[in-house]
């Protein structure tokens, strides 16, 4: 960790060699302190600093020894400064993080954002560039509805393990000039020093910076802070292409303070479940999920304006994090067939909402139903999965 030192300002610098983050404090200068900056062991100071809580803390810097002693109430050490560092890295770094940001949005927009995204994002290592969050401008493709203007390129959060795919709208009309693919922990680290920087009233009134960075790396700027990280390599899915190019079939909308209730409970008995639609007679949605010794079928009310059936299997741990980053009363839930991935959120591409999510149906061989007392127990739930 690089602290520097900077008239009544005084800067930490860290990270990893793929992320780094900058924090800026106000100090108070003892006498003439002057300007010095040194390498510590970041692990050492923070099991010292802030020990009683309040405490002021003081720095002294020894110019001679390049040692740094830390003073936090009662408590007294003494950091040895790092020698065998890689001086032209740590300089190359602090050059690129003064850099400028190219768009500004609310920082609780862009935080929700990331954290959808880092929940979608992929695990494993057989596509790497799919273990990030997708950030760049993206042109709709959606077709036009009589006297409907299609928008210039938006700026756009998207991520994707290849069984689900969720993109967050930014910003309607305005764009980033270019598109990016950034780490997963990049991500976590910047929803991270927003939430310990601010409280919740204070992230209200602050935005968050984004823009590229030379030499191939991305910015966040943060009030106070800035998080710099290297991109991942590699062709991102055409984001825009996944979706079909009409809406749904059928759309239903559901209360989501309900629909998340029943989600939370059905998956204490499995992942699968059998999802039935039903804006024909009872505009009802059914979930009936279960393993051979405990099986459920849940009822949540829906309404839609265009009569219609649909039944498919779907992963309710994707629908559970689609619930999570939905905010309006009601989430929309629309059905092209039972191959075609499950739209949540979003009913256009653009507009009104916040995310959309495409979530791949389950291929379901068989499922026989059959249930009583009001839809609350379930006979039977049999499934044979291709």
């Amino acid at each position: 960790m690089m602290v520097r030192v900077r008239g009544e300002t005084m800067t930490f610098f860290a990270g990893d060699g793929e992320v780094f983050v900058k924090v800026d404090l106000p100090v108070r200068p003892l006498g003439d302190a002057g300007a010095w900056e040194v390498v510590l062991p970041p692990k050492m100071v923070k099991g010292f600093v802030g020990k009683e809580d309040g405490d002021e803390v003081r720095m002294l810097y020894y110019s001679g020894s390049g040692n740094v002693k830390v003073v936090s109430g009662s408590h007294v050490a003494e950091f040895q400064r790092v020698t065998d560092y890689e001086e032209e890295m740590w300089k190359a770094m602090a050059r690129r993080m003064e850099g400028e940001p190219s768009i500004e949005r609310p920082g609780n927009q862009v935080c929700r954002a990331l954290e959808v995204g880092v929940r979608c994002a992929a695990r494993e290592d057989a596509r790497p560039v799919l273990r990030g969050v997708f950030i760049g401008d993206l042109e709709c493709e959606w077709e036009q509805l009589p006297g409907e203007e299609k928008p210039p390129k938006s700026l756009y959060m998207a991520a994707t393990d290849g069984y689900r795919l969720v993109v967050y709208d930014l910003d309607p009309a305005e764009g980033i000039g270019g598109q990016y693919v950034v780490p997963a922990k990049a991500a976590r680290l910047v929803t991270k020093t927003w939430k310990v920087l601010l409280d919740e009233k204070e992230r209200l009134a602050h935005e968050i910076g984004l823009g590229a960075l030379e030499e191939g790396w991305f910015g966040f700027w943060l009030p106070g802070a800035m998080v710099m990280t290297s991109l991942l390599d590699g062709p991102y899915p055409s984001v825009a292409r996944l979706f079909p190019l009409h809406g749904p079939t059928l759309l239903a909308w559901a209360p989501v303070e309900e629909l998340t209730r029943v989600v939370k409970r059905a998956l204490a008995f499995g992942e699968g479940a059998l999802v039935d639609i039903d804006l024909e007679e009872a505009n009802v949605m059914v979930l009936a999920v279960g393993y051979e010794s405990a099986q459920a079928v849940f009822e949540v009310p829906i309404r839609g304006e265009v009569r219609g059936r649909a039944r498919f299997g779907l992963n309710l741990r994707y629908l559970r994090d689609a619930l999570a980053g939905w905010e309006r009363p009601e989430i929309p839930i629309g059905v092209w067939d039972d191959v075609t991935p499950v739209l949540v959120g979003e009913e256009r591409l653009w507009g009104w909402g916040d995310s959309t999510w495409l979530i791949m149906p389950l291929i379901l061989d068989e499922a026989y139903v059959e249930v009583k007392n009001e839809g609350t127990q379930v006979q039977e739930v049999r499934e044979a999965a291709a």
